[in-house]
């Protein structure tokens, strides 16, 4: 079997552009946004109850096998 050093491709914690547009939207929108039950997204209230386990944290983990870029492919053949 062979060895595989994974490589992450991906943190929420270092996406602030993305975390202040939710956040905008959360707090100047009535149709969009995120209910504020644990803390402003992106908040550290919010990343504490990550940590207390009040919202749930799941990693994703695996092989990336082909990447698409947008427009590479007809929309019926949108798979990996």
């Amino acid at each position: 079997m062979k060895s595989f050093e994974f490589i992450k491709v991906y943190d929420l914690k270092n996406n602030n552009h993305y975390m202040e547009d939710i956040q905008n939207a959360t707090l100047k929108s009535d149709k969009f946004g995120l209910k504020i039950t644990n803390g402003l997204f992106g908040s550290n209230e919010w990343w504490e109850a990550i940590d207390r386990g009040s919202i749930k944290k799941y990693t994703v983990e695996g092989v990336i096998t082909k990447i698409f870029m947008s427009g590479d492919l007809p929309p019926n053949k949108w798979t990996l």
